[in-house]
């Protein structure tokens, strides 16, 4: 197979979600990507740990998930409490990416619902519940933080989810990789 290794991303879903933050923070796996896409997953409370290496995060969280809370249930603002099921405690999908891009030495954050076509998608438009998409821009080798707050519960793989996603990825490579030319030329010279 051929694959363009400076743009290897690790996306999930909940569980999945919470496993790319591990993956981000493991100094093995870590300089292998571009970045993660986590959806409607964040680090458990106590373990929001910023990348082993510099890289992009593209995160989108429901904001009514009772499972995975995006937003402060608590006393405390950076950690939320899980209603649905078992009661674990998280921390907020702003606590996450301002720990990540603190890290990584990004700009101010400003809103972003309109990049990327995240305007088109209406459960991705700002609301008194707080959906919209903000970034902070330009860390460490360009790395972006990107905090998408959707207008639904703790859902994945949706159409307004995907193509944001997918855009974002497709734009950014892994941080200090030199990227190959993916074309048919077998680079022998001329016949």
């Amino acid at each position: 197979l051929c694959v363009n290794t400076s743009r290897v991303w690790a996306a999930g879903c909940s569980l999945g979600g919470i496993f790319t933050f591990e993956l981000a923070r493991d100094a093995r796996s870590a300089p292998r990507l571009a970045g993660i896409a986590p959806q409607v997953g964040l680090p458990h409370n106590g373990f929001n740990f910023a990348p082993a290496a510099p890289m992009h995060l593209f995160g989108m969280w429901g904001v009514d998930d009772t499972t995975i809370p995006p937003l402060s249930n608590t006393a405390d603002p950076t950690m939320s409490f899980d209603t649905a099921y078992s009661g674990w405690y998280y921390s907020t999908a702003r606590n996450t990416t301002e720990r990540w891009a603190d890290a990584l030495g990004c700009g101010a954050r400003a809103d972003a619902s309109s990049w990327w076509g995240l305007g088109d998608y209406p459960k991705l438009a700002t609301t008194d519940a707080g959906a919209g998409c903000t970034a902070r821009l330009d860390g460490a080798g360009g790395a972006d933080v990107v905090e998408c707050i959707f207008d639904a519960g703790h859902v994945c793989g949706r159409a307004y989810m995907r193509a944001p996603l997918i855009d974002f990825m497709a734009t950014r490579a892994r941080i200090g990789a030199v990227e190959v030319a993916m074309s048919g030329d077998d680079g022998g010279g001329d016949d």
